[in-house]
């Protein structure tokens, strides 16, 4: 599990193990390097909270493919997955590691311990999955189906309505999902607050860039989604600070309970 869960994100942390295995073990990732699976990689200065980060060996990549490739999320998913090359290329996204260990996080608050393999996508497999999918940070399967942002640093606003019209879009041909955007900033909420409830703007548009490079928002465009018909399948929560969660120090308060607010 911890190999396919590394196989699927690029990278993870011996704390991200120890909850996604529900197990209590400071040197379960040690066992796991010693053992062949894990190789250990140091974090330059500055990108991290963690010391080193977790890559798959040659040997943790077979064991994750064998295990794969003997359950229904390859026949599900096959086509958002790719090749394992982390661990060679040694291409590892520095600048987006807090973020992504926020959304290894709070992707196991909403799934739980131990998931199956088709309970989850990850950030990657979401960008594959198809053209009117936004890339999501995850996607959790269940009850409710419902997709995963976790949102750190501000936009402008017309980025803003670029990124809330993507996701609009996307429930309004979804009807069954919701969507939990997570964020410990006051002014991200604040802003997608004041976007679903502007009664001047009840309607989604999309934001084409002009040939200057300039965004601007269509509102002639007949690609457009009624934002009332959504707004009860967006939650937007709040992540506090906890520094006993090494990697990203945020956790939300509370994970809602969807079944009644849907």
């Amino acid at each position: 599990m911890a190999c396919t869960w590394i196989y699927r994100w690029g990278w993870s942390t011996p704390q991200i193990l120890m909850r996604l295995l529900d197990r209590k073990r400071p040197q379960l990732a040690t066992e796991l390097v010693k053992r062949g699976y894990l190789e250990k990689v140091d974090v330059p200065s500055g990108y991290h909270h963690e010391h080193h980060i977790l890559l798959l060996t040659d040997r943790g990549v077979r064991v994750a493919e064998d295990a794969i490739d003997t359950s229904t999320f390859n026949n599900l998913f096959a086509p958002q997955l790719s090749e394992y090359t982390l661990h060679r290329s040694r291409r590892v996204p520095w600048q987006m590691l807090d973020h992504n260990a926020v959304c290894q996080h709070v992707l196991l608050d909403e799934i739980g311990s131990r998931p199956q393999l088709d309970s989850y996508l990850t950030d990657a497999e979401c960008r594959r999955r198809n053209s009117y999918m936004p890339p999501f940070d995850g996607f959790a399967f269940g009850v409710a189906d419902r997709a995963i942002e976790v949102e750190l640093e501000h936009k402008s606003d017309i980025r803003l309505r670029a990124w809330m019209y993507q996701r609009v879009r996307y429930l309004s041909l979804n009807l069954e999902h919701i969507l939990h955007i997570y964020t410990p900033r006051n002014s991200i909420m604040q802003a997608i607050h004041q976007y679903l409830h502007d009664k001047r703007r009840p309607w989604a548009y999309p934001v084409m860039r002009a040939p200057s490079g300039k965004l601007w928002e269509n509102d002639r465009s007949q690609e457009r989604y009624a934002i009332e018909e959504v707004r009860k399948r967006i939650k937007v929560l709040r992540l506090e600070r906890d520094d006993t969660r090494i990697s990203g120090r945020l956790r939300p308060p509370v994970v809602p309970e969807y079944a009644d607010w849907l």
